[in-house]
């Protein structure tokens, strides 16, 4: 009996849903209460070292490629997260210049000894219904990934090229799993 207590009790305490991405990025997520979720990203040291900004995206599975219409989240490497919008394959633009509002919830980027640890918190379903997805506990996803250079004179984000960018369907739920690509460090959702 006390052996299946501490077993429970490990399990609900690693209860987080995890994707490793390639160039070694980790996104993991948890419900920290029924109606909000939390991401938790980990971009390694070389990354942040030799790229200027990454980005994540949210559609349907079932919705066309590319950005055209994706949830994004762009995080430049020392300023603000910005909640975005895609709409067109460029530099996504932030909600609020498109009338929206950003529903990111505590915004928080600290540099760690493995490079940067991202995090944010949002409402499963935002009041900006034109400019967020609905996100649902148990529903799949196509998650967007990008990496990208910001340019050196004028500060602006530059376009990231093919190799730097991709797609993983995932599902929303706290037991997802997905190891496909080398694993960087565990969340310290944990």
């Amino acid at each position: 009996m006390e052996l299946f207590l501490i077993l429970s009790l490990a399990s609900c305490a690693m209860s987080v849903g995890v994707v490793y991405l390639p160039k070694d990025m980790l996104l993991s997520w948890k419900f920290p209460t029924p109606g909000s979720v939390a991401f938790e990203l980990r971009v390694p040291q070389v990354l942040y070292d030799e790229y200027g900004y990454v980005g994540l995206g949210f559609k349907y599975t079932d919705d066309i490629s590319g950005m055209y219409y994706a949830d994004l989240i762009n995080i430049k490497f020392n300023q603000p997260i910005e909640d975005c919008y895609g709409t067109k394959n460029t530099v996504p633009r932030p909600d609020v210049s498109l009338g929206g509002t950003s529903d990111l919830i505590n915004p928080r980027t600290d540099v760690t000894a493995d490079g940067l640890k991202i995090t944010w918190e949002r409402a499963m379903k935002t009041e900006d219904c034109s400019n967020d997805m609905e996100f649902e506990d148990g529903a799949e996803y196509r998650l967007l990934w990008a990496a990208g250079f910001m340019d050196e004179v004028t500060g602006e984000q530059l376009r990231h090229s093919t190799k730097d960018r991709g797609t993983i369907n995932i599902k929303l739920t706290e037991d997802f799993y997905n190891a496909q690509y080398k694993p960087f460090i565990v969340s310290s959702f944990n």
